[in-house]
């Protein structure tokens, strides 16, 4: 084609200009069919031009006639003024592109979109390590002690290439040239900033570790690494680390729906992106409806002990037999059970975890942990252990209390249960208050959803579990909550999205050695 030069005036073989004098021009016909020829990177150069991109046309912009000596001014003419037959060969070289696609690289830019927009879904995105730790680093911790704010994640910005630690979306991109990677269409959560970047186009709250005021600040450095760092920076567990986390699952578990089986998926994120030392999970039956989520557990290397009642209850605790083991176990009647933990680094320490439901106290029961604390309840020992089957919880004060207090009205409530009163809440000592979760009840139509206040429509919010302490154990981190405006303002789809099990996990890490060496000696649990 010619437009008075070519590639020895200025030009290059796939682009003209319109003067003689090497001067950019609008781009000729050449040009605008090579950027026709890619609809998923419209501003592409042709095939081996390093001259500068230029978009497509639209109604009202100038475009050249064609291939023929004219001047300048009579080369251009506007779009809706092409001749038909000039038009026509746009549109076909167009059509045959996409007739041609074979769509790899449209497949690719499909599977791409998918990914992002499975990955940027609020809860996926608040459970995946890699992304917990670009956010942390991109945004910084939170101003205050607390989730990361909706709108401090305004601010969250990064590239593809912060997303090549995911194997999936690297493979995604793999396929595809960088000047396609924009062309993957419209995003679910996801929008592209000014400066060619990604950011949240609706941040949800996310929540984050907290540390307590008075425990050593490098103690808790390595303890937050430990549980939040990705596994490929994940190093050796620090010594003395306990972490705990208690969670009730019965809900998603009593689900035979399609909902309840992504509920289900959704706990096994969850549990696998915490991966604690000790997980004390409510109303699992690792033979019945948890058997799923067991297996999970099992296959990461955790073993287990559970307790059932007799109405079909059920409570499990999970141990890492790489760092403790198991020396003693204590049913304490019907779904609750007790163990003593023994760390590997460290035989001689016990540490004990109760996981129990309990109800008021009544003259006919007085407590579960009463008898245990008088040495009445049964034990079965582990083979090779010297504890005594007798010793009960007033052996040691490296004591972990996981409870679902929903009959008492939740924890706040916790003061009904005496045998609690001498313990501590790690989340009121770390957090200042119990965690709150929406509150969830059965609709007319028989299916769940948020609890609201009839004058605000505000979602109504409770505290039903809690995790409590003796001074044996230092607090060093526990996960934060949500705040209250952005739980009451949540849509009723966003609280069963992000909330499968109507409950919110409770998570803390304790030093054993720091309480030890306060006390100087074995001493019974007892409140601050």
């Amino acid at each position: 084609f010619s437009g008075g030069g070519g590639a020895g005036a200025g030009g290059c073989s796939g682009c003209v200009s319109n003067a003689g004098d090497g001067t950019e021009g609008p781009p000729t016909v050449l040009q605008l069919a090579a950027m026709l020829e890619d609809p998923l990177a419209p501003n592409q150069t042709p095939s081996g031009s390093m001259c500068e991109a230029v978009d497509p046309p639209a109604e009202g912009q100038w475009v050249p006639m064609g291939a023929r000596e004219t001047s300048p001014t009579d080369q251009w003419m506007p779009v809706a003024q092409m001749p038909d037959m000039h038009a026509s060969k746009l549109v076909a070289r167009r059509k045959l592109h996409f007739d041609e696609m074979p769509s790899k690289a449209a497949r690719a830019a499909q599977q791409l979109r998918q990914l992002l927009d499975f990955y940027f879904e609020p809860f996926n995105l608040q459970h995946n390590r890699y992304l917990l730790d670009l956010l942390a680093r991109r945004v910084g911790s939170p101003e205050k002690p607390g989730p990361w704010l909706a709108v401090a994640l305004l601010d969250f910005r990064f590239s593809f290439d912060d997303l090549a630690g995911l194997g999936r979306i690297a493979a995604a991109l793999a396929k595809l040239k960088m000047s396609q990677w924009q062309g993957v269409g419209d995003l679910k959560h996801l929008i592209w900033s000014k400066d060619g970047r990604l950011q949240l186009n609706s941040p949800p709250e996310v929540r984050s570790l907290v540390a307590a005021e008075v425990a050593d600040k490098e103690v808790v450095a390595a303890a937050a690494h430990y549980l939040a760092a990705v596994r490929e920076q994940q190093a050796k567990a620090p010594e003395g680390l306990l972490s705990v986390l208690t969670y009730a699952l019965a809900g998603p578990l009593a689900d035979p729906t399609a909902r309840g089986a992504q509920r289900q998926a959704q706990l096994k994120r969850q549990l696998l992106l915490y991966r604690t030392d000790v997980m004390c999970l409510h109303g699992l039956d690792p033979e019945g409806t948890g058997e799923g989520l067991m297996t999970t557990l099992a296959e990461e290397g955790y073993r287990y002990t559970f307790a059932r009642s007799a109405t079909g209850e059920a409570n499990s605790i999970f141990w890492d037999p790489g760092r403790f083991e198991l020396a003693v176990r204590r049913d304490l009647g019907g779904a609750d059970l007790a163990v003593d933990l023994r760390p590997l680094e460290d035989p001689q320490v016990v540490l004990k975890i109760v996981c129990i439901k309990p109800e008021v106290p009544t003259s006919d029961a007085p407590g579960i942990l009463r008898g245990l604390l008088s040495h009445g309840v049964e034990a079965d020992v582990e083979p090779g252990s010297d504890v005594t089957p007798t010793e009960g919880l007033a052996s040691s004060s490296r004591l972990v209390v996981s409870a679902d207090l929903s009959l008492l009205g939740g924890a706040q409530c916790a003061d009904v249960v005496e045998e609690l009163v001498g313990l501590s809440s790690v989340a009121v000592r770390i957090l200042g208050e119990e965690l709150q979760t929406p509150l969830v009840v059965h609709s007319e139509e028989g299916f769940q959803q948020p609890a609201r206040a009839p004058a605000s429509g505000f979602v109504r919010l409770h505290r039903p579990d809690g995790m409590f302490f003796g001074r044996g154990l230092e607090p060093l981190l526990a996960l934060s909550g949500h705040t209250e405006p952005y739980l009451v303002t949540m849509p009723s789809e966003d609280v069963m999205q992000q909330f499968p099990a109507c409950r919110i996990p409770i998570l803390a890490a304790f030093d054993w050695r720091k309480g030890l060496a306060s006390t100087g000696t074995e001493v019974s649990a007892q409140g601050d």
